[in-house]
């Protein structure tokens, strides 16, 4: 069962929140204040943890009153944590994740419990997603997968969930990202303009966040061990 710490209280997440529209269209849109998900009298901010295997988990942090969804890497035994990425108002570095990424952790979800988990999982994860400019032509096939996951949980009809789908995952603002594999590191994500993603070389110095590479691919081999 997907859970989330919400004021401070564990609340079960499963034929709640994530189970309305409302809640999706605040989180796919920063511009949509209006529809943000927030009970009365409750706290701003959402934490969704999600299990990868015996030692990591990822973790959603989702801020209703300054919007901003941070991901991040949780290694479950020393609770020390690692920023894969963000969006926020300002200076987003969001895309940390590639589409086939994601499909492995659906896959391992989907066999790990209930579909309508990993849908919920799948779709809080899918704006992380860069999508390069190898992928465009697949841009659309992806969208319509996220829609029927949003129509499985039963939060929106068939044309809702077409435009959520389209907010869910989009390409960045620049053309020329490409996903290019490194031998050393694997998978980097940047254009001429690197600062959509931390998963790059130009975000390797002392000052900048760090993308934790070597946690990451263990996360990976976990899931499908």
């Amino acid at each position: 069962m997907l859970n989330t710490k919400l004021g401070g209280q564990r609340m079960e997440t499963t034929g709640n929140v994530l189970r309305t529209s409302k809640f999706w269209r605040g989180y796919y849109d920063r511009e949509d204040s209006g529809e943000r998900a927030k009970p009365p009298g409750s706290a701003s901010d959402f934490r969704f943890e999600l299990p990868c295997g015996p030692r990591y988990s990822l973790r959603v942090e989702y801020a209703l009153d300054s919007w901003g969804i941070t991901l991040l890497l949780v290694d479950v035994a020393s609770e020390e944590t690692h920023e894969l990425g963000w969006w926020d108002e300002s200076r987003w570095h969001p895309y940390a994740l590639r589409w086939d990424e994601l499909m492995l952790l659906h896959r391992y979800w989907e066999s790990s419990g209930d579909g309508g988990v990993a849908a919920e999982r799948v779709l809080l994860l899918s704006p992380f997603v860069g999508i390069g400019m190898e992928e465009r032509e697949d841009l659309a096939i992806r969208r319509q997968f996220l829609a029927r996951a949003l129509q499985s949980l039963g939060v929106a009809d068939s044309r809702e969930a077409q435009v959520l789908g389209e907010q869910a995952l989009r390409p960045p603002s620049e053309d020329d990202y490409s996903w290019v594999s490194d031998p050393r590191v694997g998978w980097l994500f940047s254009g001429e303009y690197p600062c959509y993603s931390l998963r790059n070389h130009e975000h390797t110095g002392a000052s900048e966040p760090r993308f934790p590479f070597e946690h990451f691919a263990q996360l990976l081999i976990d899931t499908v061990a």
